[in-house]
């Protein structure tokens, strides 16, 4: 992903929310998911993926991150 090759973790994270206004969906939404597990910062991947879960019930994938970050914190 373009966020791999960013070195500002700032502009990588506005690269992808800027990525899901213009293609609303569970793939691009990931995207921005896994940035945040990468860079190790539970707490905004855990609002995020409860958000998912809301437009996207049936995201196992999602469901599961979610459980496990519950678990971890």
């Amino acid at each position: 992903m373009m966020y791999d090759f960013m070195k500002d973790k700032g502009k990588a994270e506005q690269y992808l929310k800027n990525e899901i206004e213009v293609i609303d969906n569970l793939n691009s939404r990931s995207a921005l998911l896994r940035f945040y597990l990468d860079n190790n910062q539970g707490e905004k991947a855990l609002s995020y993926a409860m958000e998912i879960l809301k437009d996207y019930p049936d995201a196992e994938q999602v469901r599961q991150v979610v459980e496990q970050l519950k678990v971890a914190n």
